[in-house]
């Protein structure tokens, strides 16, 4: 029988989201002190860092390890939703594809605002990066509903990319550390 507490990962979830920000927060903070106040381009390479540094930290960070340091702190990991093991690179990708591709639109605007050099363009603009904030509040809302729906807790980007969040305090041993006959010690014989 399957342990389903394995699966309520969801307080642990945003706590470790949290902390990621905290961290994304640190850094940039760090990255900003770096650059001072950028202007010229290096504005819009400053803006294209700040905001898609979270996003490529996620991808990374579950595709290579399966957790962020969050995640980590926490002892939650995402693991392939079949089997329990390690993901892979485009399943990492996959579970923060909107999120990517809203940044990514988000930089070409920012990009298309700053090279048009007329302030009155930025005022037409600030609605886009209103409804970017609604959509990514959209995406938020969706996440939230499918995890409350499901046995294990599973996410929208969960299932677009096969996979679920695990609490390892919560795995059997025999899933950690398979014994063999040739592990267990052997008796001296008379």
């Amino acid at each position: 029988m399957e342990n389903q507490n394995k699966y309520k990962t969801g307080l642990k979830r945003f706590f470790a989201a949290w902390a990621d920000g905290f961290i994304m927060g640190l850094l940039t903070i760090w990255f900003e002190s770096q650059l001072f106040s950028p202007s010229g381009e290096n504005q819009i390479l400053f803006f294209s860092i700040i905001v898609a540094t979270p996003i490529l930290y996620s991808i990374l960070m579950h595709g290579f390890l399966g957790w962020t340091l969050g995640k980590k702190l926490l002892r939650i990991k995402v693991v392939r939703n079949s089997d329990e093991k390690s993901i892979n690179m485009l399943q990492a990708t996959l579970r923060d594809i909107v999120p990517l591709l809203l940044v990514m639109f988000c930089i070409y605007s920012f990009a298309s605002i700053y090279t048009a050099g007329d302030t009155s363009t930025f005022v037409r603009y600030e609605s886009l990066f209103n409804m970017i904030n609604y959509m990514y509040g959209l995406w938020l809302l969706l996440e939230i509903i499918t995890m409350l729906f499901n046995k294990k807790r599973r996410a929208f980007h969960d299932f677009m990319a096969n996979t679920v969040v695990i609490d390892t305090n919560l795995r059997k041993p025999a899933e950690e550390i398979e014994v063999t006959a040739s592990m267990r010690p052997q008796m001296p014989k008379n």
